[in-house]
C-alpha cells in the first residue's frame, strides 16, 4: 500500500530516514508545482532497494541513464542501443556496460554522482510538494548505474554538503 503526503509534513530527509531504517524497496516519487520558482522538475522518482538508493530521474522513459552516458560521448550511440537491447533484465545498465567493456568504474562514479548524488542535494532543499512511496516497485534496470548509496547515510551527507556550503558563503563574505 502506497504512504503518502507532504513535503510539509515530513522533510526528505525524513522520508528517506524512514525508507532506510526499514530496509524497504521501492519506488519514492516528488512532485512539485510547475508554477513553484524553483530549479527543480515537475517530478522525481527515486528507486530504493533494501533501503539504498539506486537511482534518481525525473522522467520515466528509462532513458536517463543512456541520455548522460551519450552526453558524455563515452560509447557510441549506435553500439550503446544495440548493447542495451541484449542487457539482461536482472542487470543495471551500467554493470552490463561495464562488464562488456565500453564503460570504467570512473564512469559508473560519474554518471552515479551526477544522476543520484546530485539530484539529492537539490532535493533536500525542497520544501513544497507531494511524496507518494510504493513498496517493491520494479526496479529501473535501464537506468541504474550498478552503484547505490545507503540512504541512511543521506543525513551525514547532507550536513558536509551545508557546512561546505556555509563555508564558501563565508569566504564570498569576507
Amino acid at each position: 500500500m502506497p504512504t503518502q503526503g507532504s513535503l510539509e509534513d515530513f522533510s526528505f530527509i525524513e522520508i528517506i530516514q524512514f525508507i532506510a531504517n526499514g530496509n524497504k524497496t521501492g519506488l519514492l516519487t516528488l512532485y512539485f508545482s510547475p508554477n513553484a520558482q524553483t530549479i527543480l522538475q515537475n517530478a522525481y522518482y527515486i528507486w530504493v532497494y533494501q533501503g539504498y538508493i539506486v537511482a534518481i530521474a525525473n522522467r520515466l522513459d528509462r532513458e536517463g541513464l543512456v541520455s548522460l552516458i551519450e552526453h558524455h560521448h563515452w560509447v557510441n550511440p549506435h553500439i550503446l542501443a544495440r548493447l542495451k537491447q541484449f542487457c539482461p533484465n536482472d542487470r543495471s545498465l551500467g554493470w552490463y556496460l561495464k562488464t562488456q567493456g565500453v564503460l570504467k568504474n570512473e564512469h559508473l562514479k560519474h554518471l552515479f554522482y551526477h544522476q543520484v548524488i546530485q539530484q539529492l542535494w537539490v532535493l533536500c532543499q525542497a520544501k513544497d510538494g507531494q511524496f507518494k512511496f510504493e513498496p517493491n516497485a520494479p526496479m529501473p534496470t535501464q537506468e541504474m548505474t550498478g552503484l547505490s548509496v545507503p540512504a541512511i547515510e543521506l543525513k551525514g551527507l547532507i550536513n558536509i554538503l551545508r557546512y561546505v556550503q556555509t563555508s564558501l558563503d563565508n569566504l564570498l563574505l569576507v
